[in-house]
């Protein structure tokens, strides 16, 4: 622990932040927008009360309410699959312009 921070919770990181937390032995826990929210709530009404975050079950816990987080690699099975690579056509990338390919040079 550096600094009195033991742990630290918000929407996304960036890869290098993460990496660095990581290696300060800082973890970091992804968490939706309205879990964020209601935390910062919670902290701001009652800053003396406890926030347990559980690194292995990647959970955040605070007055009775549980908030599951995203891990690096939760997040990355979802983004693989809202751009199609869980159809089996991961090797064939498909142009965003409906099938019409052109360079910047030859438009």
């Amino acid at each position: 622990m550096r600094w009195g921070v033991e742990a630290i919770v918000g929407e996304s990181f960036a890869e290098i932040f993460q990496d660095n937390c990581k290696s300060l032995g800082i973890p970091t826990l992804a968490v939706d927008h309205e879990d964020v929210v209601a935390l910062q709530e919670f902290i701001e009404t009652n800053p003396d009360a406890g926030v347990e975050v559980d690194v292995r079950e990647e959970t955040v816990r605070y007055d009775g309410t549980a908030i599951e987080g995203r891990s690096r690699t939760r997040c990355a099975r979802r983004s693989s699959r809202e751009v199609g690579h869980d159809r089996g056509d991961a090797d064939e990338p498909r142009p965003r312009d409906g099938g019409q390919r052109q360079s910047a040079l030859h438009r």
